[in-house]
């Protein structure tokens, strides 16, 4: 189930209200890309062979790839209060889990 903080409720629901349910999801879509991009970039090597990649570079990758996880997991719980589907979210989160757990 999503627990949000008052503040966090406020601020979403506001979101929602200023840009739009569809300009929302359609968001969601476009930071679901650029998540998808900071993770291989995060992943890949350099391309250059000769130049290894630098500690500062690495801690740079990470730094978007953590900027990109918040931005989506931002739009995925506007999702969620959109759709008032908190509770069947969570369920198959549930089912999931013990899939995974199932696995290892």
């Amino acid at each position: 189930m999503f627990i949000w903080t008052g503040k966090e409720r406020v601020t979403l629901k506001r979101a929602i209200e200023k840009y739009g349910e569809r300009h929302q999801s359609l968001k969601l879509a476009e930071e679901l890309g650029e998540l998808q991009q900071a993770l291989m970039k995060f992943m890949e090597y350099p391309e250059e062979p000769d130049r290894p990649i630098g500690l500062d570079e690495l801690l740079e990758r990470r730094d978007h790839l953590a900027e990109e996880i918040a931005d989506v997991l931002i739009m995925l719980e506007q999702q969620v209060m959109m759709h008032d589907m908190g509770q069947n979210v969570a369920l198959w989160k549930d089912i999931k889990m013990d899939r995974l757990r199932e696995g290892l």
